[in-house]
């Protein structure tokens, strides 16, 4: 699984160098991104949490690994692609993390409350 902010850095250098970044040159760059962190995190996550939350981690997971913008250069840099990809991924993690604080007893995070 990638790292969101691997993703970003990505798409930040080629907009500040103004390159034209190929398919195989962003590939490259993704296979550089060590994806273990992030599942050694969600395998634990898988192991202690009720199955809703690891519903929720899976979704996460599967974005992050199979949203366009990790699929396709051009979607990294498309500005459209890019905000629904990115605000897609925001969504999925607050709601991770607000069923983690469900989960131990602490109520959603205060853009949730009531």
């Amino acid at each position: 699984m990638l790292d969101y902010r691997k993703i970003v850095e990505i798409r930040h250098t080629v907009e500040r160098t103004g390159r034209d970044l190929r398919r195989e040159e962003f590939f490259r760059l993704k296979g550089e991104i060590d994806p273990s962190p992030v599942q050694i995190a969600l395998e634990q996550l898988r192991l202690v949490s009720p199955p809703e939350t690891v519903e929720i981690a899976q979704a996460y997971e599967q974005h992050l690994r199979a949203g366009e913008a990790t699929r396709d250069s051009r979607a990294v840099f498309d500005a459209m692609t890019w905000k629904l990809w990115s605000g897609q991924f925001w969504g999925v993690r607050k709601e991770l993390i607000n069923r983690g604080r469900l989960d131990q007893g602490i109520g959603p995070t205060s853009a949730e409350a009531p």
